[in-house]
């Protein structure tokens, strides 16, 4: 992971992390709790897999901008089933493509493959620690 891979997800992160600053403090810290647990991240990365796996309707092992939207659209159901009360995902088409995008650079291809959404975690992980988050959230 490199500097300038942590600068090309720093937007997508910003405005996730506003997207959690508008959900109920019991919400984010159960969300600090939960990113803070390696069985709880092997699980979420399952989940992102089989929401990965079912929005891929080509079956080509990656996906297209219409696939993208898709695979958003079941992680955004996923995490409301265990955050009801709301999730820090992609509010709309413009930041749900400013994270496509980020992630069509990181891989050098034109649609998003699983194994690059799954090199961005630490990318992710990297962007939130840089920005105090996470430990915001655990000392919380």
């Amino acid at each position: 992971m490199t500097e300038a891979q942590i600068e090309a997800f720093m937007p997508v992160v910003k405005v996730s992390m506003e997207e959690m600053a508008k959900l109920p403090q019991a919400t984010q810290e159960k969300l600090g709790v939960v990113m803070n647990d390696p069985d709880a991240a092997a699980k979420d990365a399952e989940k992102e897999k089989a929401a990965f796996e079912e929005a891929d309707a080509d079956g080509n092992g990656s996906l297209n901008e219409a696939e993208w939207h898709k695979f958003c659209e079941i992680q955004h159901n996923v995490a409301l089933s265990e955050f009801p009360d709301g999730w820090m995902d992609a509010p709309n088409d413009e930041h749900k493509m400013q994270w496509f995008n980020a992630l069509k650079d990181l891989g050098g291809e034109a649609e998003v493959s699983l194994k690059t959404l799954e090199a961005s975690r630490p990318i992710f992980m990297a962007c939130y620690a840089k920005l105090s988050w996470l430990s915001i959230l655990v000392l919380a």
